[in-house]
């Protein structure tokens, strides 16, 4: 006949099941967004820039009475490689650059080609004009975005977002990788499936109101 300790226990085990059954499950808050990184600002962000071994000249502030305005300018002819024409843009933003072409098109490049990147491919910096069929200031007014047409690699590989976003078998996978990932570093992407005005460029900023169009 099973002792009183036997019944003890088993009606111990029974309890502590049933207890645990009834215990609120412990999940783990989903995972934050992606964060942009917050680059380095006044003569920290000169030094820094300088020290990843860009090629750039100062440029003077640039103030307009329509609200433009250009602080902590450059001149950017070089990055991590080269720009097929310098860039005249705030210096965060150079350092965004920076981190993209290193962190993202390189990458990329490796993965999709085994060829590095040699050049960026832009259409304008900062330019003193309001969005598109808006009244507000674009970030290109402040110096803050960039408009990026394409890519050239070792090997003479050229790949163009106007040419290469669709249908273009390595060359698109490469743009649409980077594109997405363009989104961690920048705080807004524009891409080709943004708008028509976008068909033919990556428009990048690093402005205070993110979106990722990739």
């Amino acid at each position: 006949m099973p002792s009183l300790r036997f019944h003890l226990g088993l009606a111990g085990g029974l309890l502590a099941a049933a207890l645990a059954a009834c215990a609120p499950r412990i999940v783990a808050p989903p995972s934050p967004p992606p964060q942009t990184v917050r680059q380095p600002q006044g003569l920290q962000c000169l030094d820094e820039l300088g020290r990843r071994g860009a090629v750039f000249e100062m440029v003077a502030e640039r103030v307009s009475a329509n609200g433009c305005r250009l602080t902590n300018g450059v001149s950017l002819t070089r990055s991590s490689v080269a720009l097929d024409k310098a860039a005249t843009l705030g210096c965060p933003l150079a350092l965004a650059l920076h981190d993209f072409e290193t962190r993202v098109v390189q990458p990329a490049a490796q993965k999709h080609f085994r060829r590095n990147l040699v050049q960026i491919n832009h259409f304008g910096a900062y330019d003193c004009r309001n969005i598109r069929g808006t009244r507000r200031l674009s970030e290109h007014a402040r110096g803050q975005a960039l408009d990026i047409g394409g890519f050239e690699l070792d090997g003479g590989i050229r790949i163009s977002v106007k040419e290469h976003w669709t249908n273009a078998g390595a060359r698109s996978r490469f743009l649409q990788e980077v594109a997405k990932g363009a989104c961690e570093v920048f705080s807004v992407v524009l891409t080709p499936r943004s708008d028509s005005e976008h068909h033919d460029h990556f428009h990048v900023d690093i402005g205070p109101r993110p979106h990722c169009g990739a």
